[in-house]
């Protein structure tokens, strides 16, 4: 498509345009990269659920209560409030989430120093199926 468009260009801005258009390349891939080399993770009793360059959370398992699927969008991107849920938060690279984890007790967390009391998070995994049944594995066993 590039090559297409700068045929529209004068030539004196043919250079800059290429330029531009493989720096706007490498930032998408490199956007795409970052995201596919640091996945949600489940580590020993940790949760640690990530949106690539825009932060993380971690959460310690015995915390969950209840995890399933869940379909909603929740305006921004990256760990943050979810506007009408007071004590919701969402932690996705876009807006679409598709998992809900929700605790036993409130826990306090820290976004970009505001602290709040969370009870339920809204995030984003390829296959909630799979997410739903590692997350399962990991919780211990209610009485």
């Amino acid at each position: 498509m590039a090559p297409v468009v700068d045929l529209i260009f004068p030539k004196g801005l043919r250079i800059p345009h290429l330029v531009l258009e493989t720096i706007l390349a490498a930032v998408a891939f490199s956007f795409v990269a970052t995201w596919s080399r640091h996945p949600h993770l489940i580590h020993g009793n940790l949760l640690r659920l990530r949106t690539g360059a825009f932060g993380e959370l971690t959460l310690a398992v015995r915390q969950i209560e209840t995890i399933r699927k869940h379909e909603r969008k929740v305006k921004g991107f990256g760990l943050r409030a979810v506007p009408d849920e007071a004590t919701a938060l969402a932690c996705t690279v876009g807006a679409k989430v598709n998992l809900l984890i929700e605790f036993a007790d409130p826990l306090s967390v820290d976004i970009n120093g505001d602290n709040r009391t969370v009870t339920r998070v809204y995030t984003a995994v390829d296959e909630p199926s799979a997410a739903i049944r590692a997350v399962k594995l990991a919780m211990p066993k209610r009485q």
